[in-house]
């Protein structure tokens, strides 16, 4: 009795109180008890609800940067037109504390608008350029939202007949001959290299040859170069009736060719030939080596970086002129096509140099927010015919001291001046992601490094050599070999056989490129890639179409886009390692590594 009466009592009522109640207060104690069971449960469950909407609440909130003790956040974007007053809001507090720091001023990401039905590309009016110049100094870049740019392609007529006339004629285009092609589907930096319009249906390159045909873009580690991974389309044109097509593919070829040009001014508001300030009057002339700007002397497109509006020009990764004279054959490309044994030709590999205020940004990542990029880059390429004469007749003089028997002024004039870049065909809004170490981490504890503690991804970023030795590896659950003389359907219990031997024999990580996605919406390796989380990091390939077949076989087969998966493997993660192996999931090899 004493047990239960000192259960079923109140607050405040003594136990003696308790017990005179006698037989009628020993008959309710049991179901009292049932009863604070029961609103116990209920008030445990109901806060445990509260934390974990509490919890989901805090985790849609992104802290994408902190100086000065000021943060600015995002938080998920939605639709709704309250939510997005709720983000402008967290935004505009985010800049009222930046006013009261003195030594930097954060730029503040807009809030998107969404406009249903619209099908136009925001662009930037003459007032919004000139208030981007003149806060240069005050903050590092104006970071667009993740709606206001859209990847584009603008599609420039070409007339291949005026290639014949010495020199060559100036184009005379304008924006009205521009067709422009809309990719609204490019929007996630963790799946750029799977959305990018490589297919036949879709590539804007099939279109316009001048327009490189792209397959990834990513940052360089330090910040200062946009690197382009893209391929030389002319060469997947196989089969007999391939004549037609390889000489409308002629501009594709042209574009691993450099050529110097040297900055003008349209108007005359006074010199500019840094290109930083008011861009949008700076032009082009194509111009001899000696007459080109410092940073024109080898180039082949203009970079025109959003929404800063400045610009640079592109350099190659390497010479391919050059190297086709160290390998002693005759010219790099012939004007009939057959020059498809030249495999260093098949990769067209190039960078833009990133304007010094916006370097550090893209070093951390910083430009990316929820997986969005917020800056961009325009890719405008110079026009001019190939050249198919020896490799030696233009090198640059870095490279060839004699004199050059491809004459420039002869060529092209001396007063060729290059439409503007709104009256060009171009790539436009190219997102700039973040570098491949934090877009692709091995390790997770890297990529929260990086997103919460700025001085630690500092020193994440200077140990570029991560590891010892990396393979790379394109492969497939199933796919035909050239000539469709084999086909392959058990590439998933290749892979991992080969994955087991690799981590056996002591390589410390994998890149595995999966093109499963080129032949079904379903296949898929990432069964198996998923067993070795700390191991192996799988990009999705799905790209399809070419196979660089030597034979000129009238079967392609379907071995997709396997050397730019293996040159944006070894230009991703390379640098990251002692050591880089590359070879396919059916070569069991081992290594051997002496120290230096």
């Amino acid at each position: 009795m004493a047990f239960l009466s000192s259960r079923s009592r109140r607050p405040g009522v003594s136990r003696s109180a308790t017990s005179s109640r006698g037989t009628r207060s020993s008959t309710l104690s049991p179901i009292r008890v049932v009863l604070l069971i029961v609103v116990a449960s209920c008030l445990f469950f109901y806060f445990a609800a509260a934390v974990i909407i509490s919890r989901k609440a805090s985790a849609s909130v992104d802290v994408i940067g902190t100086t000065g003790g000021a943060t600015a956040a995002v938080v998920e974007q939605h639709n709704t037109g309250s939510h997005e007053q709720k983000i402008k809001n967290e935004f505009i507090r985010g800049s009222q504390k930046e006013e009261k720091e003195e030594e930097v001023d954060i730029p503040v990401i807009q809030s998107p608008k969404v406009e249903s039905g619209s099908d136009t590309t925001t662009t930037m009016t003459k007032e919004q350029s000139r208030h981007e110049h003149s806060s240069v100094g005050k903050t590092e870049a104006r970071i667009a939202s993740p709606t206001e740019y859209k990847l584009s392609a603008f599609i420039e007529p070409i007339n291949q007949e005026h290639w014949k006339v010495k020199p060559l004629p100036a184009r005379m285009t304008t924006s009205v001959d521009l067709k422009k092609m809309d990719f609204e589907n490019v929007n996630s930096c963790s799946r750029l290299p799977e959305q990018w319009p490589t297919s036949e249906e879709d590539s804007p390159t099939n279109k316009d040859p001048f327009l490189p045909w792209i397959h990834d873009v990513f940052p360089s580690a330090d910040g200062k170069y946009i690197q382009f991974i893209a391929q030389n389309k002319r060469r997947c044109q196989t089969g007999k009736l391939m004549g037609e097509v390889k000489k409308f593919m002629q501009p594709n070829v042209a574009l691993f060719q450099h050529v110097p040009v040297k900055r003008i001014k349209a108007d005359n508001d006074g010199d500019n030939n840094d290109g930083d300030d008011e861009s949008s009057s700076t032009q082009y002339r194509l111009a001899s080596h000696e007459e080109a700007d410092s940073d024109g002397v080898e180039t082949r497109f203009i970079c025109r970086f959003k929404p800063s509006m400045k610009e640079t020009l592109s350099v190659h990764n390497l010479n391919y002129d050059y190297h086709t004279m160290r390998k002693q054959y005759r010219a790099t490309f012939t004007e009939e096509g057959f020059d498809n044994h030249m495999i260093w030709s098949s990769q067209l590999i190039f960078k833009c140099p990133v304007p010094e205020s916006l370097q550090e940004s893209i070093r951390l990542g910083k430009t990316v927010v929820n997986d969005y990029a917020t800056q961009f880059v325009d890719l405008i390429p110079i026009r001019t015919p190939p050249r198919y004469g020896k490799p030696t007749e233009y090198l640059p003089p870095r490279l060839f001291k004699d004199d050059n028997t491809w004459k420039p002024d002869e060529e092209w004039g001396k007063s060729h001046i290059l439409p503007s870049i709104e009256n060009s065909g171009r790539w436009e809004n190219i997102p700039i992601c973040k570098p491949s170490l934090m877009q692709y981490p091995d390790e997770a504890v890297i990529e929260d490094l990086v997103k919460h503690d700025a001085e630690m991804a500092e020193l994440a970023q200077k140990n570029e050599k991560k590891n010892k030795l990396i393979a790379c590896t394109w492969t497939s659950s199933s796919f035909k070999t050239r000539g469709g003389r084999t086909e392959v359907s058990d590439g998933d219990t290749r892979l991992l056989q080969w994955l087991e031997f690799n981590k056996m024999v002591g390589v410390d990580h994998v890149y595995i490129y999966d093109n499963s996605g080129a032949f079904s919406d379903t296949a898929s390796l990432k069964p198996i890639t998923d067993r070795f989380p700390d191991f192996v990091t799988r990009i999705n390939w799905p790209a399809k179409v070419c196979n660089n077949n030597k034979g000129n076989g009238d079967n392609k087969g379907e071995r997709s886009s396997q050397y730019a998966a293996t040159m944006d493997c070894h230009l991703r993660f390379g640098a990251h390692s002692d050591w880089l192996a590359s070879y396919g999931d059916y070569h069991f090899t081992c290594f051997i590594i002496f120290p230096f």
